[in-house]
């Protein structure tokens, strides 16, 4: 556990960013944009998963408490495993719509513009410690601090798109 002064840590930062713009190098992690409307559809077919759950549980007590025969119980069965693969092929295909990548080139330019614009937000005075505070969160997924010393210490910078 370490402590860090808010100025060291906010200056750090700001020259993190310095260092990313003037020499353009920087390691990032692609991270794909939630697509609100695979979301949706993602969490319909997961409610739908839950109710399919339900129904073999149901239908497996009516066969216990004598309700479906054993032939009632297994076409039940079948049918609702037969929908449980759709949902699950669903599934899997909504995962393959959001595997699409876009170009290292474009993500590092990106990567690039969007340190840029978080960089002239740090660097005005005239913004708030909210918009600022935002503007690195859009940018930077995290900082680990590493103890050197009584005194030294370093960060290292996980940039992300």
């Amino acid at each position: 556990s370490c402590s860090v002064s808010a100025h060291k840590a906010e200056h750090t930062v700001i020259h993190s960013m310095e260092n990313v713009i003037k020499t353009g190098n920087v390691d990032f992690e692609y991270t794909r944009p939630a697509d609100p409307a695979v979301k949706e559809e993602r969490d319909l077919i997961l409610a739908a998963m839950s109710r399919l759950e339900m129904k073999e549980h149901r239908i497996h007590e009516a066969y216990e408490n004598g309700v479906d025969t054993l032939e009632e119980y297994r076409q039940n069965k079948e049918r609702l495993q037969a929908e449980r693969a759709h949902l699950e092929q669903s599934l899997e295909a909504l995962s393959g719509k959001q595997e699409s990548e876009m170009p290292p080139a474009v993500q590092k330019e990106l990567i690039l513009k969007n340190i840029h614009s978080a960089y002239s937000l740090l660097i005005d005075p005239d913004v708030d410690y909210e918009m600022k505070g935002a503007a690195v969160r859009s940018v930077i997924k995290k900082v680990v601090v590493y103890r050197e010393g009584p005194r030294d210490c370093r960060f290292q910078f996980y940039y992300y798109i």
